[in-house]
């Protein structure tokens, strides 16, 4: 993981320096905002063929696992762990 930087100094202006974290991540969130919309799209696309796609398989690959965890954890849903046949 990145470490997060940030214009911020320790013997500055307290009101200084929330400013400057402020804009700082107003920046990073204007640069995130299209990546969020694409993958909120990529997520409302899913169907149901898709899901029944998914439970055929005896053992997904890794990727599908996580993915699915992830479009649980999105539409605020616990993942159900199932016996393998």
């Amino acid at each position: 993981m990145e470490k997060v930087s940030s214009s911020y100094e320790k013997d500055s202006d307290p009101k200084q320096n929330a400013i400057v974290i402020k804009v700082e991540i107003e920046e990073d969130l204007k640069n995130l905002q299209p990546l969020l919309e694409s993958a909120t799209d990529a997520i409302k696309s899913i169907n149901k063929n898709d899901i029944n796609e998914l439970k055929s398989f005896a053992h997904p690959p890794e990727n599908v696992n996580l993915t699915m965890k992830c479009v649980c954890i999105v539409f605020g849903v616990k993942p159900k762990k199932t016996a393998v046949i």
